[in-house]
């Protein structure tokens, strides 16, 4: 059974207006996007035009559009926008007005776009749930320049087995050093070293008896899927 944490980092998002420049409308029209973007800036968010110094304090003159002139997102349709052949014109014929939703944070990991899928793992194994996804994974189709890996506990897990595997073979390697050297014989210390399997089958015997399961006690798992650079 998982308990499923959501999409980290794209759970909230917040409202956007979005306002998308038409390239063939621009060109006609002879306006370069810059001036279409500093115009929509002044009118939204203000352009500092000079500084008062008049008093104690200096204050930034800021001229922008009325509250009640920002209200309705089709007055942006209405800034005016100089074109390069000295003509004046409404942004609005240039592009179109709409809004949206964006997520408060976007996570990246080497300059690409990253989403991490968190669950909590009850009454089962970590491997075995691991397994399952990988199964699930294995049927998925991964759009192009998209790459899915496992993070967190799942991650840990398998690097702790790596060890462990490594760990066990160099133990075995430095023993049979130790008894070569002490029987003076590089063959004597395999017949000790053959029985080891036996006690290992008996351990093994034990945990599935007893429905132990060998493991690493972790945290959280997660899996996070990566976009390249440059895609959506």
């Amino acid at each position: 059974r998982l308990r499923f944490g959501g999409v980290v980092g794209r759970q909230q998002t917040r409202p956007e207006i979005r306002f998308e420049i038409s390239k063939e409308l621009a060109s006609r029209a002879a306006v370069p996007y810059a001036s279409a973007a500093t115009e929509l800036r002044t009118a939204m968010a203000g352009t500092v035009a000079t500084r008062y110094t008049g008093g104690d304090t200096p204050l930034d003159v800021v001229v922008r559009l009325r509250d009640e002139d920002r209200d309705d997102v089709s007055d942006l349709g209405q800034v005016p926008v100089q074109s390069v052949l000295k003509s004046v014109l409404r942004v609005g014929d240039i592009g179109d007005v709409s809004e949206g939703e964006v997520p408060i944070e976007i996570k990246r990991v080497d300059k690409a776009r990253m989403v991490t899928v968190g669950a909590g793992v009850e009454g089962r194994s970590l491997g075995d749930v691991a397994a399952d996804v990988d199964a699930i994974l294995a049927d998925l189709t991964v759009p192009p320049g998209v790459t899915v890996r496992y993070a967190g506990s799942v991650e840990e897990q398998r690097e702790s087995f790596a060890d462990l595997f490594a760990l066990l073979a160099l133990g075995f390697f430095l023993v049979y050093l130790v008894m070569a050297a002490q029987f003076e014989s590089w063959l004597d210390p395999f017949v000790i070293m053959f029985s080891i399997p036996f006690a290992i089958t008996g351990a093994i015997g034990a945990l599935i008896l007893t429905g132990t399961t060998l493991s690493v006690p972790l945290g959280r798992s997660t899996v996070s899927c990566t976009s390249s650079p440059g895609e959506a």
